[in-house]
């Protein structure tokens, strides 16, 4: 599994199949201070994912009582 901040990833890769699965962090801005407030998110979902698959943490917005984790 890998991390990664490239918004297109799903778009541009073919990730069916591979042993490897992505999780995409979608914050204002790319800087470790945004991105770190996601973490507990990326741990949440740890447990549910899968190979060969693209995951999307993004934010939570401040109606939103669950984070978005777009598959």
């Amino acid at each position: 599994m890998f991390l990664t901040t490239d918004k297109g990833i799903k778009y541009q890769q073919n990730m069916s199949g591979r042993s490897v699965a992505a999780i995409t962090l979608r914050a204002k801005k790319n800087s470790i201070e945004m991105l770190i407030p996601l973490m507990p998110q990326v741990h949440a979902l740890l447990p549910m994912v899968q190979l060969g698959h693209v995951y999307v943490v993004e934010e939570l917005s401040e109606e939103a009582a669950e984070p978005n984790l777009e598959i």
